[in-house]
């Protein structure tokens, strides 16, 4: 269902490929046409770690494609199983209440609709990383330390704020 021994390792790859990049270029003696070369190295580090990340998300779940079963499945039951830990189900429902307005009718149509997108969120590129740590501890050890669990919600914010 879920590999907890799986290394997610796109997010380390991309900021240390990222950190290599900013530290060979030369600001002082950057032309036009070198940033513009940069920007390309920058788009095909973002779209290798893309793709690494997209790998790596099949992979915890034992699946062939993104479009697989075992995906959408694994997704729903992992968090049922995450929801265990007050914590953590805490800061799906503040997700959950963020995206209602006062001006939100709220229905099972919408309740339905907020909860895919929280598991589209936690799931998203932006932070599977930090997710997939706190599966790996709540599945091992029955809790998630508390520090990852304030570095994941200051993330998810942050992502759904964007």
């Amino acid at each position: 269902m879920y590999n907890i021994n799986f290394k997610v390792k796109y997010h380390d790859i991309k900021s240390e490929l990222i950190s290599k990049l900013e530290n060979n270029v030369d600001t002082e003696e950057c032309r036009e046409d070198e940033v513009e070369d940069e920007e390309y190295v920058l788009q095909d580090i973002l779209d290798i770690c893309s793709k690494l990340y997209r790998d790596e998300l099949t992979s915890v779940f034992y699946a062939d494609h993104l479009m697989d079963d075992k995906v959408d499945i694994g997704m729903r039951t992992v968090l049922d199983k995450m929801m265990i830990n007050p914590d953590f189900k805490n800061i799906v429902d503040e997700m959950k209440q963020y995206m209602h307005s006062e001006e939100t009718i709220v229905n099972e149509e919408t309740k339905h609709m907020n909860e895919v997108i929280v598991i589209l969120s936690l799931f998203s590129e932006d932070t599977f990383y930090i997710l997939h740590k706190c599966i790996c501890q709540q599945f091992s050890n029955g809790v998630i330390d508390i520090d990852l669990l304030v570095e994941l919600k200051y993330i998810v914010l942050e992502f759904l704020n964007k």
